[in-house]
């Protein structure tokens, strides 16, 4: 045995050094390869559940960021708990709930104009109550999963989140976000044409 080791020991080590890479391949993206797209925190505990805290998602598309394939999502989110309080007064993050499992992630404020008009009776300045994050599909694991947003006020060291009903869906193959916590179908290809007898 000894003999059969020192004659291939080249060989054994190129299969051995294979096998690790394939076995860890995708944690070594993760942490050394992949800038964007990250969750600030993994299973984290939640804050209490609030109500007041309006938010909605626009889009959630593909997108390249920095020469790698990422996801945006973009909507918007405000709390009315205390009117005096701007969307940027608080520091607002993304969640992706499913079950015991999270992911936050970062979000950066945007203008939504838009809102200020349509919230006027509150009474807020809503300005900047966009908000937009980049995900990315390789740092979650597959499953079904709530969109949820957290407040956290620096000032006052709390924080509170919602729930909304909207659903991320992770498959080996695919991800996209729904109304309901099932896959779209994926369109057909279109039918090839009849074959034109001579």
């Amino acid at each position: 045995m000894l003999i059969f080791f020192q004659k291939n020991w080249f060989h054994i080590s190129v299969w051995a050094g294979m096998i690790i890479y394939l076995v860890f391949a995708h944690d070594l993206y993760i942490y050394f390869i992949l800038k964007n797209g990250k969750p600030i925190l993994v299973n984290a505990e939640l804050p209490a559940a609030a109500k007041g805290i309006k938010f909605h998602i626009d889009t959630f598309k593909p997108t390249v960021y920095d020469g790698q394939n990422l996801y945006s999502m973009i909507g918007w989110a405000f709390s009315t708990a205390d009117p005096a309080m701007r969307p940027e007064d608080y520091e607002r993050n993304l969640v992706l709930v499913s079950g015991k499992k999270n992911y936050i992630f970062p979000t950066i404020s945007s203008p939504r104009l838009s809102l200020q008009k349509a919230y006027q009776s509150l009474g807020m300045e809503l300005t900047n109550a966009g908000f937009s994050t980049i995900i990315s599909q390789d740092v979650i694991k597959p499953g079904i999963y709530r969109i949820g947003i957290i407040f956290h006020d620096h000032h006052k060291g709390s924080s509170s989140y919602t729930l909304t009903n909207k659903y991320l869906i992770r498959t080996p193959n695919q991800t996209q976000v729904s109304l309901t916590p099932t896959l779209s179908p994926t369109p057909a290809p279109p039918p090839l044409p009849s074959p034109i007898s001579p």
